[in-house]
């Protein structure tokens, strides 16, 4: 009972110093929307998407960086020429890491995660959001009620035309989201891309920074 209530209770972050205020972000986030799927028949017919989320540090972007570019020369100065260039790269790359993210991103539980969501479900986040986080949460693609009139000539919602543009639509929304220092730590986004069903009567909460 007393591990739940833990679970459950609305987080405090603890304080930035000037380190991880002025760092490189601990970690980069990507996300894809992909993969969709219609299911059932009828009145009970919907699409599911794909949503994967990687989580990476941002060392570990430095170092595959300086992997892939080094260069087997065997003229001392196309050499220093090759060191030069790296290191202006991985400088233009800290800098855009930097200026990308106001704080670090919270741990996410897991590294890697490939769940499957439903129109309803993104809008539930943006609900949930809107709520909670006290922030401006840009808009979901529309519903599209005129593609659900009958006797249409297509398959409507489900015509695969569509289906594409709304993927891309949700891809733009979901990042755009999960970029906002203000949302990342929300508990709802987190359930969101990463465990496989919603726990849609959850308690609001902050996910602790490590």
């Amino acid at each position: 009972m007393a591990e739940t209530i833990a679970d459950t209770r609305r987080l405090i972050s603890k304080p930035q110093n000037l380190n991880d205020a002025y760092g490189p972000p601990s970690n980069f986030l990507e996300i894809d929307v992909g993969n969709p799927q219609t299911v059932g028949v009828g009145r009970g017919r919907f699409t599911t998407y794909e949503i994967r989320v990687k989580t990476y540090h941002a060392l570990s972007l430095l170092t595959v960086a300086h992997h892939n570019s080094a260069v087997h020369d065997v003229d001392e100065l196309d050499q220093l020429v090759s060191c030069f260039c790296l290191s202006k790269l991985l400088i233009c790359l800290i800098d855009s890491l930097c200026s990308c993210f106001q704080t670090n991103l919270p741990i996410f539980k897991l590294k890697e995660s490939t769940v499957r969501r439903r129109y309803s479900d993104f809008e539930w986040l943006r609900n949930e959001l809107e709520r909670e986080s006290k922030v401006v949460v840009p808009p979901l693609p529309g519903k599209a009620l005129l593609r659900q009139l009958p006797f249409r000539g297509d398959d409507g919602i489900f015509d695969d035309s569509f289906i594409e543009e709304r993927k891309q639509a949700l891809e733009q929304f979901i990042n755009k989201v999960a970029g906002h220092p203000l949302a990342q730590n929300e508990r709802c986004l987190h359930m969101f891309l990463q465990d496989e069903v919603i726990d849609k009567n959850y308690t609001p909460s902050k996910i602790r920074h490590t």
